[in-house]
């Protein structure tokens, strides 16, 4: 009901005009939408606070103008929460297939600038309201210079673009100075355009201004009235920076005229983060507000975070959120390169982390793939973001700063820290390695647990003493063997001994096995040393008092959740079958992938072992599936101790969380 209110009276504010309505044109109860806006928090400042509690941003998404892609949006958004995302880029632009544009066409197929499309705007509601109703904090980027420069996308560029004179019935190049054809793109330094010069500032063209004016205008009487919206001016621009200046003030005046408080930013092109034009932002608390260095991750490793730290302490004296909206990799430069940066930059104290989308994309429905740009909302990214959640979670990241001070014996992008000191420590560490701690403010004991950023695992890895100097080590290198890491192996089959349900009925039949998935309801059984499928001629039951059997051909299955590409795992089973029976034929696979096909016959004494150890690879699927085939006469195969041994939490990218009890 608020925000009805607040979309009312924002209305009226537009349909007055006014330049500077007094702040009680809005009633107490718009006005107190305010507390639970989105802001700086109030404790720490370097982060976000969202409906009164701190707030850590994390996504991923499949494009950057979410709003103009509407096929598959709520699904897409849907997915992003169930991994713990809250974090949307929008940039205003409309360069990709079945986008639309914001004005109108004439007859001619000319635009006028003086009638807006309404799909358009239909298109950014539905977005703001989708991502309000899920909690998703939303970062505008009110100008994407990519829509202005040489031509790019499907429908990028300013040959295509409604600004152009040549494009519209409001404005002819010789009477605004607007170039007609423009091909270069966007760099680090300033260009003529003169689209990037009509403030008063620059070239102070009203007649340009005026139409530019309107359409942000528009779009803030959509979003102003919704508190999980923050803005930045532009995408990663290199114009000069009046222009930024400018947009930032109009649209704190128009947020200070509609009574409630906005939050703006610019984002610099080049990648020099230390340059004049990046210092121009970090030197106007009052002006912008939080900082978006997403230009930044062009740096790798230790250069990476060293330059969120450069510009962590540049603000130091007025604190804001440092967010990352742009989180390059893939092929670029290399998934495990995206996956660090997202760490990197969260130990470094960023406010925020987005995988950058998988450029180029058209098709919705093929918007999970990984591609050259960024990871996207691929699963790759999906578990990372679950992993930093999971993490977020556990660590008091609020209270804490990045501290690689108290680690000693490191290498450069070895590990990076942040920590409560006396309290709780965490250790990140991209690809292995060991590092020194200093606990020595701890009084008492730690407990220990680390996280698989590749499996969003925890796992518990006992205690530790405070009071001096401890050494923290990464896991073993993931593609050292099972027997190596015999310490850290863990069974990811579930119910494999079969104990988990009480025995049936006499003689055995079941329909349900924990853990497993059977297939068909006839011929699968739970015996024990009663038989009557299994007898002691057998010899004795392998794994405690209960053994599986088939009667009948068919198949038996468990889904692996987290076997992780690339690793080393280790199968083994017993099998053997019903005493005095000629057999049944037994297929073994993991995924598509055989690891063992045969006939079992009965063996006296004693259940046959079947055994293999290999790499696990992703393409084969994940279901381990026992299909049973042939039975010979009445033959029964019996099925018990089913392990598969790998090691979780050993990938490449861990976090090592030590807290005070």
């Amino acid at each position: 009901m608020q925000l009805l209110l607040m979309r009312h009276y924002w209305r009226q504010f537009v349909v007055i005009a006014a330049a500077a309505l007094p702040l009680a044109f809005f009633t107490d109860s718009a006005r107190g939408l305010d507390t639970d806006r989105i802001r700086p928090d109030d404790a720490n400042p370097f982060y976000w606070q969202y409906k009164g509690e701190p707030v850590l941003l994390l996504g991923g998404s499949w494009q950057d103008n979410l709003f103009n892609h509407p096929t598959l949006l709520e699904e897409h958004l849907d997915l992003l929460v169930s991994v713990g995302g809250n974090y949307a880029r929008n940039t205003m632009s409309s360069r990709n297939r079945d986008n639309v544009f914001a004005h109108e066409q004439t007859e001619e197929g000319l635009y006028d600038l003086d009638r807006f499309h309404e799909p358009y705007w239909d298109r950014f509601e539905n977005f703001l309201r989708l991502t309000h109703e899920r909690d998703i904090i939303v970062q505008i980027e009110v100008w994407d210079p990519h829509d202005f420069y040489a031509d790019r996308e499907p429908r990028g560029g300013w040959s295509k673009h409604p600004f152009n004179p040549v494009n519209n019935v409001n404005y002819t190049a010789e009477d605004t100075g607007l170039p007609t054809e423009i091909s270069y793109r966007v760099a680090p330094q300033p260009s003529p355009h003169a689209f990037f010069r009509t403030v008063p500032a620059l070239n102070n063209n009203e007649r340009v201004l005026a139409y530019q004016t309107a359409y942000v205008n528009r779009m803030l009487e959509h979003s102003l009235p919704y508190p999980h919206v923050i803005y930045c001016m532009n995408n990663e621009i290199g114009e000069l920076t009046e222009w930024g200046d400018f947009w930032a003030r109009h649209i704190q005046r128009r947020a200070s005229e509609a009574g409630v408080s906005v939050y703006t930013a610019d984002m610099r092109r080049d990648h020099n983060i230390r340059t004049d034009d990046h210092n121009h932002i970090y030197d106007q608390p009052e002006l912008y507000t939080f900082v978006d260095i997403s230009q930044v991750t062009g740096g790798r490793g230790q250069r990476h975070y060293d330059d969120v730290i450069y510009v962590r302490n540049r603000i130091g004296d007025h604190p804001r959120p440092i967010n990352n909206v742009k989180n390059y990799g893939a092929a670029k430069h290399g998934e495990e390169e995206s996956v660090a940066r997202m760490c990197r930059f969260i130990f470094a104290g960023g406010a925020s982390s987005r995988f950058h989308r998988p450029h180029p994309i058209e098709d919705a429905a093929e918007h999970a793939r990984a591609m050259h740009w960024g990871l996207g909302l691929s699963p790759r990214a999906q578990t990372t973001i679950r992993a930093m959640r999971k993490f977020d979670q556990a660590f008091g990241v609020f209270r804490s700063a990045p501290r690689n001070d108290l680690l000693s014996n490191r290498d450069d992008n070895e590990a990076y820290l942040l920590a409560v000191p006396g309290e709780q420590y965490a250790v990140y560490f991209p690809d292995g390695g060991a590092v020194t701690l200093d606990v020595s403010e701890v009084v008492g004991d730690m407990t220990v647990r680390r996280l698989d950023v590749d499996t969003a695992q925890w796992r518990d890895e006992g205690a530790a003493s405070g009071g001096g100097i401890l050494s923290v080590v990464a896991p073993a290198p993931a593609d050292a063997s099972i027997s190596d890491n015999a310490h850290a192996r863990e069974n990811l089959v579930v119910n494999g001994s079969f104990e988990a349900d009480p025995l049936p009925d006499t003689p055995g039949y079941t329909s349900t096995i924990t853990g497993w998935t059977v297939c068909g309801v006839h011929g699968h059984l739970l015996n024990d040393e009663n038989g009557p499928f299994y007898t002691a001629a057998l010899g004795p039951i392998p794994d405690g008092e209960q053994v599986y059997g088939s009667q009948h051909a068919g198949v038996l299955s468990q889904k692996l959740r987290r076997l992780q590409d690339g690793r080393p795992f280790s199968f083994s089973c017993r099998v053997n079958c019903r005493w005095e029976n000629e057999g049944m034929d037994l297929e073994v696979a993991l995924g598509d992938y055989v690891l063992w096909s045969g006939t079992v016959t009965p063996q006296a004494d004693d259940f046959l072992t079947i055994e293999y150890e290999g790499v696990f690879d992703a393409a084969w699927g994940d279901a381990l599936t026992f299909t049973f085939e042939n039975p010979h006469g009445d033959a029964t195969l019996l099925l018990d101790d089913v392990q598969l041994y790998s090691a979780p939490g050993f990938g490449k990218h861990s976090i090592v969380v030590l807290a005070a009890q």
